[in-house]
């Protein structure tokens, strides 16, 4: 395997890395060690850090370890990054299906996965940004990943979509399109809400309410 040569760090040195070689910690100090470093990653985009300035330098200096420590964990900033927002993503769904689990009516279900994304997205405004506010941290490929695991959360909301559909609720029939229509929606309330804090905005929830079931109201059969 061809070696991989990464950034040069603050010594100046220029440390190759061959992953098949990546040194074996003991037993729980690795698995420790890689939670603190997404610990570290969370901590720098929570305090408003841009994923350029995430580097694997910084990293090192707030967990307490060198660079190429770092590098027994992951391949690369890229593998971080896409960690992270995994990490974000789990924790987006676990607000909407906890929110979710047992509303029997499809519409309520919609709203009450609604109101959770709200909720997630003003508890966490720098995490909200990094995942849905800027470019795209990730390639192509993590993201069909992403979507593969199921961790964005698309497929569930186009399950609660066709639940809608097939309980002859709405005049669409494409639960795809109807959950587009609704991120869409409820993403231009968070991020307005983020991205413009001092505005006199009514309650959240109440703006919320009133924008969502306005356009399900709409597409009532």
């Amino acid at each position: 395997m061809a070696t991989l040569t990464h950034p040069r760090f603050a010594s100046g040195t220029v440390i190759p890395i061959e992953p098949a070689r990546r040194v074996r910690a003991k037993r729980g100090d690795g698995e420790r060690l890689r939670h603190e470093i997404l610990d570290a990653v969370d901590t720098l985009l929570a305090k408003g850090a841009k994923d350029d300035a995430v580097s694997i330098r910084n990293v090192a200096e707030l967990v307490g370890c060198t660079p190429p420590a770092i590098y027994l964990h992951f391949f690369d900033k890229q593998e971080l990054l896409f960690e992270v927002c995994a990490r974000r993503f789990a924790q987006l769904n676990a607000y909407i299906d906890e929110a979710t689990a047992g509303v029997g009516d499809p519409m309520d279900a919609v709203v009450a996965g609604a109101r959770a994304y709200l909720a997630f997205g003003l508890d966490h405004p720098e995490h909200y940004r990094f995942l849905f506010m800027g470019r795209s941290v990730l390639s192509p490929e993590q993201i069909d990943e992403l979507r593969a695991t199921g961790v964005t959360g698309t497929d569930r909301l186009r399950e609660r979509c066709q639940r809608c559909i097939d309980a002859g609720l709405v005049r669409i029939d494409d639960a795809s399109l109807m959950g587009l229509g609704i991120w869409a929606l409820v993403h231009g309330v968070v991020s307005l809400l983020i991205a413009k804090p001092h505005v006199d905005w009514p309650d959240p929830n109440n703006m919320l309410d009133h924008l969502l079931i306005s356009h399900l109201n709409g597409l009532r059969a």
